[in-house]
């Protein structure tokens, strides 16, 4: 509750044009945004999702899953709902309460990937073909990877079956395997995404540049620690926004109020951000 009190005041100085951020108030913006993936993933189905659902729901005799196109849109869901998980995550680690400076790093990056993944299933330039082969593609690269041998056992290898069959029995084209998840964001985020998510990777899988900058930051400079936390914050939370708006509209739903609103303050911080490091003369490896 304390958190909701704080953004709904920060909200209320956003309308009065009067704002002090702080790495805390970020972290707590955040933090509700995380919450919201829930209210996002239990959207009934309507707009476009629900036509895709109509129009293949007598397509398929039952199996694992009931409907193959509900079935990706579902799955969808589930990265959106994993993505908040990991975003919470992130607002915990980063607030400077915990006095922590490399963990929220890589849950920064497990959200982006996430939201990656759910914003390429259900994006809207795509029909229920394309949906449905994305699906497939990414279900069958996890399966049938060699580091997985043996973890899903006979309902693993059956779900592709299912799949495949009823893929071939309406004509798709049945994938081997799916983008790399460096070009699933490439695609989402042409601007900043592969830079992001270099960034991210590197410190989560410790290449020593990045590990040796975030430590001299430790050692030397609170402000520059906690930029980069806002930084990891605001990529994070933007990507699972993505997300969050590409559910909402193959589903036929307006982005609800409060998620607008928190959009809106993200926006705030960012600007932020951004003036502080044009006026320090510093780079950031955010925005490009």
């Amino acid at each position: 509750m304390m958190v909701v009190h704080r953004v709904r005041q920060l909200d209320q100085l956003r309308r009065e044009g009067d704002m002090n951020h702080s790495l805390t108030d970020l972290a707590d913006v955040v933090e509700a945004l995380a919450r919201e993936c829930a209210g996002i993933f239990d959207l009934t189905y309507g707009g476009q999702a629900l036509v895709e659902i109509d129009q293949h729901d007598q397509s398929y005799s039952g199996g694992i899953v009931q409907n193959p196109v509900k079935f990706c849109q579902e799955v969808a869901g589930i990265y959106l709902l994993g993505a908040g998980d990991y975003l919470y995550g992130t607002a915990l680690s980063a607030n400077p309460r915990h006095n922590l400076a490399f963990s929220s790093a890589a849950l920064a990056r497990s959200a982006y990937e996430f939201s990656a993944w759910s914003w390429w299933i259900q994006e809207a330039s795509i029909d229920a073909t394309e949906r449905v082969q994305r699906t497939i593609g990414i279900v069958r690269s996890d399966i049938k990877h060699p580091g997985n041998a043996g973890q899903y056992g006979v309902p693993g290898e059956r779900l592709i079956q299912e799949l495949d069959s009823w893929a071939n029995a309406q004509a798709f084209r049945v994938p081997r395997g799916t983008r790399k998840i460096t070009e699933v964001i490439a695609l989402m985020n042409p601007d900043n995404g592969p830079m992001h998510y270099k960034f991210l990777s590197g410190l989560t899988h410790g290449q020593l540049t990045p590990l040796l900058r975030i430590y001299d930051h430790v050692r030397r400079s609170q402000t520059d620690l906690e930029c980069d936390q806002w930084e990891r914050l605001l990529i994070a939370s933007g990507a699972v926004l993505q997300a969050m708006e590409a559910t909402c509209v193959l589903r036929g739903h307006v982005l609800p109020q409060t998620v607008v609103q928190l959009r809106e303050l993200l926006d705030l911080f960012m600007s932020e951000l951004t003036s502080f490091l044009d006026r320090q003369s510093g780079t950031w490896e955010g925005h490009g």
